[in-house]
C-alpha cells in the first residue's frame, strides 16, 4: 500500500507545473503514512484472532473434547468465563462410568446320568465289548472290524497288540496314525467310529434282570423296560446307577428319565414292607407307603379287634437288632419294615352300685356277674334282682348304653354300671 502511494505522488508531481508543488507532496506522505498504519492494525487484529484460536485435541471421550473447544473469535478470558458457566441440569454431560465384565461361573461337570446324549457320547472312552471300525483313507490294508478284548486290546496290522480301553475316539485316531506315521506312512488319515456300544447291566427288582445292548439317548425308564418292567415288590423311588469303571463303585440315586451310558449298572430296589401283627383283624406284611401312619397300617390291616387296647401300641424299628418296643400313637410316622404291634386291651371297669367300683384286669370269659363279684359284689343300694344294668362298649364310638343281665359277657375296655334297685 505504501509504495502504491509513492508512485501515485510522482506521477502527480510529474505533472504539476505550480510553485506549491513541494508542499502538496508532503501532505501525499502523510496521507500515505497514515493509511499504511491503519493496514498494519488490521493484519495485527487477524493475527490476535488466528493465534487465540484453541489448538485441537484428539482426546478418547468425545463428550470431554467437544466441551473442551472454545468458540471462534473468543479470547482466552471469555473461553475461561465460559468453561466455569454451570449447565442445567438436561444440559449436562453423562460421565462415562467404565465397567468390568464379571468372570463367568465355574461350571462343575455334571454326573453322566444328567448329561444329554450328545454330551455323554462326546466323553465317551472305549471299554471292553466295544465294537469300533478303522478306516485309513485309501488304504485298504489299514482299515478293520474288532471288537475290544476283555483286557480292552485290540490287534491291529503292523502296529500288533493296542490298549485302547480309557480312551475316547479322537484319542485312538491320534495314537494309530502316529504308529502309522513313524515308519509305514507318510500322512494317514485315520477315522474311527463305534459300531456297537458296550452292554448296561439291569439288576434289582426288575423281572429279567442281565446285560442288554445299548443304544444312544437310552434312559433310565428304556432300560427296565428292556428287562421286562419293575417286579410287584419294585421302589419307583429307589434306583440307583453305578458308571462303567468307578472303582468304588458308589451308587447315584436317579430318576426314570435320566439318560444312561454304556457300561452303566442300574439297581432297582427293593419297596420296602411294613408288618402289624397282634390285636388287628388281618396282621400281616403290607407295602409301604411314604408318609404312612400307625392308623393307616392298623387299617391295612382290618383295624382293630374288640379286645384291642388303643393306648397299647409299639414298633419295633426296621435294624434295631436288640427288637425294643417302643410306645407310639396312632399319628406316628412308620419307616419301611417296621413292626406294628397293638397289645390286647387287659382292663375294664366298674361303676354304681357296687363295693369296690374302679378298673380291674381283664380275665378271658369274663361275665357281668364276675365282674360284679370282682368289684365286691353290689352296694347296700343294689340288688341282683331289681337294680339295671349297663354296659359301654370301648369299640361303640356312639358311646350307647347297651341293656345286660348277669350273665352277659365283658370285654377288655368295657365300662359296666349298675343302678340303684327301683323298689
Amino acid at each position: 500500500m505504501l509504495a502504491v502511494f509513492f508512485v501515485v505522488a510522482l506521477m502527480v508531481n510529474s505533472f504539476m507545473k505550480q510553485e506549491h508543488h513541494i508542499l502538496f507532496f508532503l501532505i501525499l506522505l502523510v496521507f500515505t503514512f497514515l493509511s499504511s498504519c491503519s493496514s498494519m492494525n488490521s493484519f495485527d487484529d487477524d493475527f490476535e484472532e488466528i493465534v487465540e484460536q484453541p489448538v485441537k485435541v484428539s482426546t478418547t471421550s468425545k463428550d470431554n473434547s467437544s466441551n473442551s473447544r472454545t468458540k471462534p473469535h473468543q479470547s482466552p478470558k471469555q473461553s475461561y468465563q465460559h468453561s466455569q458457566t454451570k449447565l442445567p441440569p438436561y444440559q449436562q454431560p453423562v460421565p462415562v462410568v467404565k465397567t468390568e465384565k464379571p468372570d463367568p461361573p465355574v461350571i462343575s461337570d455334571p454326573p453322566v446320568s444328567s448329561k444329554d446324549p450328545e454330551a455323554i457320547l462326546s466323553d465317551y472312552r472305549l471299554g471292553k465289548g466295544d465294537v469300533i471300525s478303522i478306516k485309513v483313507f485309501g488304504e485298504e490294508d489299514f482299515s478293520m472290524e474288532t471288537a475290544l478284548s476283555k483286557e480292552g486290546r485290540i490287534s491291529y496290522p503292523f502296529l500288533g497288540d493296542l490298549k485302547l480301553s480309557g480312551l475316547t475316539v479322537n484319542q485312538v485316531e491320534r495314537k494309530i496314525a502316529s504308529g502309522l506315521r513313524a515308519g509305514y506312512l507318510k500322512n494317514p488319515k485315520v477315522t474311527v467310529t463305534v459300531l456297537e456300544y458296550r452292554q448296561i447291566f439291569v439288576n434289582g427288582e426288575v423281572k429279567t434282570p442281565g446285560g442288554y445292548p445299548f443304544k444312544p439317548g437310552m434312559t433310565v425308564n428304556k432300560a427296565i423296560s428292556l428287562a421286562g418292567g419293575f417286579t410287584e415288590t419294585a421302589s419307583r423311588d429307589e434306583i440307583f446307577l453305578i458308571h462303567d469303571g468307578d472303582k468304588s463303585a458308589t451308587e447315584y440315586k436317579v430318576g426314570l428319565y435320566n439318560f444312561i451310558a454304556p457300561g452303566d449298572i442300574i439297581i432297582v430296589k427293593e419297596y420296602k414292607k411294613i408288618f402289624v401283627n397282634g390285636e388287628v383283624k388281618n396282621p400281616g406284611s403290607y407295602e409301604y407307603i411314604r408318609g404312612m401312619t400307625v392308623n393307616k397300617v392298623i387299617s391295612l390291616g382290618g383295624g382293630f379287634t374288640e379286645t384291642a387296647s388303643r393306648d397299647e401300641i409299639y414298633i419295633i424299628r426296621d435294624g434295631d437288632k436288640s427288637s425294643t418296643e417302643k410306645k407310639v400313637g396312632l399319628f406316628t410316622l412308620v419307616n419301611p419294615g417296621d413292626i406294628v404291634i397293638v397289645k390286647e386291651y387287659k382292663k375294664f371297669f366298674v361303676n354304681g352300685e357296687v363295693k369296690n367300683p374302679g378298673s380291674y384286669e381283664y380275665i378271658p370269659n369274663l361275665t357281668v356277674e364276675k365282674a360284679i363279684s370282682i368289684a365286691g359284689g353290689f352296694g347296700e343300694f343294689a340288688s341282683p334282682r331289681w337294680s339295671k344294668m349297663y354296659v359301654i362298649r370301648d369299640s361303640d364310638k356312639k358311646g350307647r348304653n347297651i341293656r345286660v343281665n348277669l350273665k352277659s359277657p365283658i370285654y377288655p375296655g368295657d365300662i359296666l354300671t349298675v343302678e340303684e334297685s327301683t323298689f
